[in-house]
């Protein structure tokens, strides 16, 4: 039917949907074809759901937001950081993780201020110091022997 403008139409339409009986009908008719699926038909639906997910687009969204909420960085200035480095860890040289995973950004925990970017190794070593300078000299005086 039609409607003289798209608000009339809307409304209408939010109406429908908010009335209890078209509400439970519709669940009622997900939940029956759900039920209603073969385990087969279940795993292919999955696997489209999963490949869905693993776009390079979706990924790259996946990490950027993780970025942002985590270390207050974009994916563009995570990558504008990592160049900026020569592309590899700060300290071994090592431009991915031997099993293809990115490296990690280092970040100092009281401040929120990005360091800069590591391999996995180096940055979880930095957190075993207590991300300090004095854990990392009693480290050296340690290898050194002169640590009493």
């Amino acid at each position: 039917m039609p409607y003289a403008d798209r608000d009339e139409h809307l409304a209408y339409h939010r109406g429908y949907y908010r009335r209890p009986d078209v509400h439970e009908k519709s669940k009622a008719a997900a939940r029956a074809a759900h039920h209603a699926m073969t385990p087969a038909q279940k795993a292919v639906r999955d696997e489209e759901r999963r490949q869905r997910q693993r776009t390079p687009k979706s990924i790259a969204s996946k990490r950027d937001s993780r970025y942002k909420k985590k270390y207050g960085i974009t994916l563009v200035e995570y990558d504008a950081l990592l160049a900026s480095q020569g592309g590899h860890c700060r300290f071994c040289h090592l431009e991915t993780e031997t099993n293809g995973a990115r490296l990690t950004v280092d970040h100092d925990h009281a401040t929120k201020v990005v360091r800069g970017i590591l391999c996995r190794k180096h940055n979880a070593a930095l957190g075993a110091f207590g991300d300090t300078a004095d854990g990392v000299m009693r480290a050296v005086l340690y290898l050194q022997g002169d640590l009493r």
